[in-house]
């Protein structure tokens, strides 16, 4: 399978930093063993530092367009201009799906940092990524972004602009530099050298996501909030509001910085938005976890019989349809049966009831997305009852799988 995708990535690709880093490598390099040869050789030495010094001016993280490519366990990534990569299942961290505007928006947090966001074509199914990736409905994992640079990030950054210009000046200078300015000229691109180094391994101004909640840190102050108390998620262009359920509100400020590397560029914030209101409303959705826990037990196999279980499922399935709202309707509404199918906390034998009874009600109207549901269980187990109690030879095809030790107590749950 194949999807086309607008790709945000958050660190500039490995090929354009190694090519750039490279060929700062082989200037220095040349110009070091040409020294006493060529008169060339200096300013190949200059221009070698100037390049290092410029490097996150010139090596811009930027959108691209590229091809997904399912593989077993990993996705291969083609871009339209650069090297191909992969991402595999093993290397994640953190991942999560949304939808943007009906675009599905896909975040995967690898480690070291890595993380890249994928715009995917509009009204692309994200079902097989669900399964390679084994994605939850939820999502999994913790995801980061930097949201704005640190003050010591733009000091860096200052400095190497600045000890660029130094550099090209005093090279441009005619005659022989004064011996006076060598040593501050060595001793501040040094600095700058160690403060570049420091940048490198600090994490920024971040804004995390994970099961629980959110949290950024915004002048040496945290902020941590669970996602049940937060009212709405709104984002003005330039700072995303984050409203409490207690009337305060907190300002993030994300608007991407011009000449400055990091910081969030459009679509990212897009879909970092996008991830927090699906949380927020998954936790509110799960506010009702006390009632969706009694249908839960109702739909429980316990210790009937595979007959008798499947028999009361249709005969439910049957009363919801022809009386949904009435006396004698279901006692189990529509939104909950869908609730318990895509929590992926509540036991198999409720989730796989569940499944029954929406096939049985929707038809194929719902098939694509009981197939997310069981796509993105990770338990086998769970996902091989759910998947053989929608067929109408379930009675059989569970009398086998009970024979399997595995899959027994699921079963009995």
């Amino acid at each position: 399978m194949k999807l086309s995708a607008v790709v945000h990535p958050s660190l500039v690709p490995k090929w354009q930093r190694w090519g750039w880093y490279g060929a700062v490598a082989l200037t220095f390099f040349f110009g070091c063993l040409m020294l006493d040869t060529f008169p060339i050789a200096p300013t190949l030495i200059v221009l070698a530092v100037v390049l290092w010094l410029l490097a996150p001016l010139a090596l811009w993280r930027s959108p691209y367009r590229a091809e997904i490519q399912m593989e077993p366990g990993a996705l291969r990534v083609r871009p339209r201009f650069g090297l191909p990569y992969r991402i595999e299942t093993s290397s994640l961290e953190g991942a999560s799906i949304a939808a943007v505007d009906d675009v599905p928006v896909v975040t995967l947090a690898q480690r070291n940092r890595v993380q890249t966001t994928f715009e995917l074509e509009r009204g692309a199914s994200t079902g097989e990524i669900r399964r390679v990736l084994g994605i939850p409905t939820g999502g999994f994992g913790d995801l980061q972004w930097r949201y704005a640079p640190s003050p010591l990030e733009l000091v860096t950054l200052l400095g190497r602009t600045l000890g660029a210009v130094v550099l090209v000046v005093l090279a441009a200078v005619p005659g022989h530099v004064p011996q006076a300015f060598v040593g501050p000229v060595i001793v501040f691109l040094g600095s700058v050298g160690i403060l570049a180094i420091i940048v490198n391994l600090t994490q920024g101004h971040l804004l995390a996501m994970n099961g629980s909640g959110v949290s950024w840190r915004d002048n040496k102050v945290s902020f941590t909030l669970g996602y049940a108390e937060v009212e709405r998620v709104d984002d003005d262009g330039r700072s995303i509001a984050i409203h409490s359920t207690d009337g305060r509100a907190f300002f993030v400020p994300c608007a991407a910085v011009r000449l400055v590397p990091s910081g969030l560029r459009k679509g990212e914030r897009r879909a970092m938005v996008r991830q927090l209101q699906d949380a927020v409303s998954r936790s509110k959705g799960r506010a009702r976890v006390d009632e969706a826990a009694a249908y839960a037990n109702e739909l429980a196999r316990g210790f009937a019989s595979t007959a008798s279980w499947i028999a009361r499922l249709d005969a439910l399935a049957i009363s919801h349809a022809n009386a949904p709202g009435g006396y004698r309707g279901s006692t189990i509404p529509l939104e909950a049966l869908w609730r318990i199918l895509e929590d992926h906390d509540v036991a198999p034998t409720s989730r796989a009831a569940a499944a029954r009874m929406l096939s049985r009600i929707t038809g194929e109207k719902a098939a694509a997305r009981i197939d997310e549901a069981v796509a993105s269980t990770h338990d086998e187990g769970a996902r091989a009852l759910i998947q053989a109690i929608r067929g109408n030879d379930a009675q059989q095809t569970l009398g086998e799988i009970e024979n399997q030790a595995r899959l027994a107590g699921e079963l009995t749950r």
